[in-house]
């Protein structure tokens, strides 16, 4: 399984107009600030977004998702598209303040049908 990268992940960024690599810096901002101080420490604690992490691992979820943004509550699945700023808003409209939202790399070589 293939993960996002930071270099896939910074690229998708540049794309974005400034007002959204602003939005952008204040939501890492702020999921920093939420992390606990020992997220790092090695005692089991470093769960703090695991069910998103997983959720975007997961092949099936690349096969079905990949090339579009989604917005996600734990594993759930909140919104998704090619319009980042449909795609946070959609989710802010369920009720969720703060969704986990990311980019989903397609499978190499896939086709993404689901549109």
């Amino acid at each position: 399984m293939e993960l996002a990268t930071f270099e896939s992940v910074l690229a998708a960024a540049k794309m974005l107009s400034l007002e959204e690599q602003r939005r952008l810096a204040q939501h890492l901002e702020s999921q920093s600030a939420q992390l606990p101080e020992h997220a790092n420490g090695g005692d089991g604690t470093a769960d703090h977004r695991e069910r998103e992490m997983r959720w975007f691992a997961d092949e099936k979820n690349r096969a079905k998702y990949g090339s579009q943004w989604v917005a996600l509550d734990g594993d759930q699945l909140l919104s998704h598209g090619e319009d980042l700023r449909r795609v946070y808003a959609e989710a802010r409209a369920k009720g969720v303040e703060v969704a986990f939202t990311g980019y989903v790399d397609p499978l190499p070589g896939a086709w993404n049908v689901s549109r």
